[in-house]
């Protein structure tokens, strides 16, 4: 491994995020039909209120578990697919959708990362920074069709088949569920590659992200600016928890400056990574649990209760309730950024790089530590680049 604080945090950053999705992901599929304290039994949604988690998989969530992706949603007999283990269901009242019921081990990739590898792979191919038009060319590139519900959801292949039809620009103007995530979970390489300029961060990311969600529809992209931005104030030797904060809020719409300070204002309220969750509770149960605007001031919120530690951002998230993996894995990639990869405990790491690895569904090909090498040399590149451009303006000022 390289051995200079700035490979630590890029490895961190890239590491943190993996690791709070992986042991976030257990709790938020907990307890299949959810008993809401509040409003009585939910039925079958996806994020678990934390008493549940506490009573199923105890508190805090601190240990990497197996993980059960028993989709659910309104479904529809077949014979021959259930046969293999497999369900057809229109997820999120979407289209149908065959989906394979699966068993995983712990440290299980998801989702989030998946969306992930696809940017860093856009950046590998670039050598440098990219548009959403390479975000697009990286899927069309990279996706395997015939793997949408092992790791990527239905909502990506819809994502994916609007790819084919649009230009990056329109893409995310078809988005049929535009308050998601997905921008947030995967936004993380882009505050990597602008390390220590978290304006730059956040203009790149507002860009990227119109091929999978639009600013038109929802702040999904502006959530994901805000963390970007977060993690690139990060890389600076003088970051403090509070100037991360500052800095994502400082570059995207208002609206997620004012959600992060409501959401910081509950931690200062309770400051303990299990009794703040009743107050989050109170505030956000009954909606759409992967709720964008949510998450990101959660994430940030767990940062600061945390003082920015890795390990204790990603097991407040993962104990937090509702959208449980989304909160560990951002938290986790800020304050790997801030304290590389020292800070995260090398088995939890060890557990998923080779979960990752293993699995025969995986769009990923490259362990963590390649990954960060790669994303390392990248940062490099753009640091020569820019180099270059203050040694032609000086050139013009003697």
């Amino acid at each position: 491994m390289i051995d200079n604080q700035l490979f630590k945090k890029v490895h961190g950053c890239n590491v943190g995020g993996y690791v709070g999705a992986a042991l976030g992901e257990p709790s938020r599929r907990c307890g299949g039909g959810v008993f809401d304290c509040y409003n009585g039994l939910c039925g079958p949604i996806e994020a678990a209120h934390y008493k549940v988690i506490d009573e199923v998989l105890g508190k805090p969530v601190d240990k990497m578990l197996p993980q059960v992706k028993a989709w659910v949603g309104g479904e529809v007999p077949n014979i021959s697919y259930e046969a293999q283990g497999w369900k057809t269901l229109r997820w999120h009242n979407g289209p149908l959708f065959t989906l394979p019921a699966l068993n995983y081990p712990p440290g299980t990739n998801e989702d989030g990362g998946e969306r992930k590898w696809l940017v860093m792979k856009a950046i590998f191919d670039k050598g440098g920074r990219i548009t959403k038009e390479d975000l697009r060319n990286s899927w069309l590139t990279y996706v395997n069709p015939d793997w949408f519900g092992f790791h990527l959801l239905p909502r990506d292949k819809c994502t994916y088949e609007n790819m084919k039809r649009f230009p990056a620009s329109e893409v995310g103007k078809y988005d049929r569920w535009p308050g998601n995530v997905d921008c947030l979970m995967m936004i993380h390489p882009v505050g990597i590659i602008n390390a220590c300029d978290p304006q730059r961060a956040a203009e790149d990311s507002l860009d990227m992200c119109q091929t999978i969600q639009s600013s038109l529809l929802s702040y999904a992209p502006d959530a994901a600016a805000a963390i970007a931005a977060g993690i690139a104030e990060a890389f600076k030797h003088e970051a403090t928890v509070d100037s991360i904060i500052q800095a994502a809020k400082a570059y995207v719409d208002e609206n997620i400056g004012q959600i992060i300070d409501e959401c910081l204002e509950y931690a200062r309220q309770a400051p303990d990574i299990l009794e703040v969750r009743e107050l989050f509770w109170k505030r956000f149960g009954g909606r759409v649990p992967t709720d964008s605007l949510e998450v990101v001031g959660e994430s940030f919120a767990m940062f600061w209760i945390t003082k920015g530690d890795p390990k204790q951002c990603m097991i407040a998230g993962s104990s937090l309730g509702r959208d449980a993996d989304c909160v560990a894995s951002i938290a986790g990639a800020i304050a790997g950024a801030f304290k590389g990869i020292d800070a995260i405990p090398k088995d939890w790491v060890e557990i998923c790089d080779k979960a990752t690895m293993d699995d025969t569904h995986e769009l990923i090909d490259m362990n963590f530590e390649e990954q960060s090498r790669a994303l390392y040399d990248v940062l490099l590149k753009i640091m020569d680049r820019q180099k270059e451009q203050v040694r032609a303006i000086e050139s013009l000022m003697k």
